[in-house]
């Protein structure tokens, strides 16, 4: 009996747990909408087309290529890729970046 009360416990954590993180990475995608990401880039992986405004690639696989520090420095124009700067400077908030940052890493 005891047994059984513990394997509930756990696994209502771990459905906790993905839910929250789920969400964190829902308001992710709703950031990069809301911030405008979609006038260059499109995410065909989660049917997010761009307006093509710019040349700029597809994020499908982002997570797969960069960590986190790396997306903060380039979003905020402090570091290069491939000799090119990321065209517009992030402007929201630290949670906005945040939240954008999780999603993007999810994107495998």
């Amino acid at each position: 009996m005891r047994g059984i009360a513990i394997s509930l416990l756990a696994s209502v954590f771990i459905c906790v747990t993905s839910s929250t993180s789920l969400a964190g990475v829902n308001e992710g995608k709703q950031v990069f909408l809301d911030k405008g990401c979609t006038n260059c880039h499109t995410v065909t992986a989660q049917g997010i087309e761009s307006k093509k405004m710019m040349d700029a690639p597809d994020l499908s696989t982002v997570g797969t290529k960069h960590d986190g520090d790396f997306l903060l420095k380039f979003l905020r124009k402090k570091i290069d890729l491939n000799g090119k700067k990321h065209q517009k400077k992030f402007k929201g908030s630290k949670a906005d970046f945040m939240k954008l940052q999780k999603w993007l890493l999810s994107l495998k």
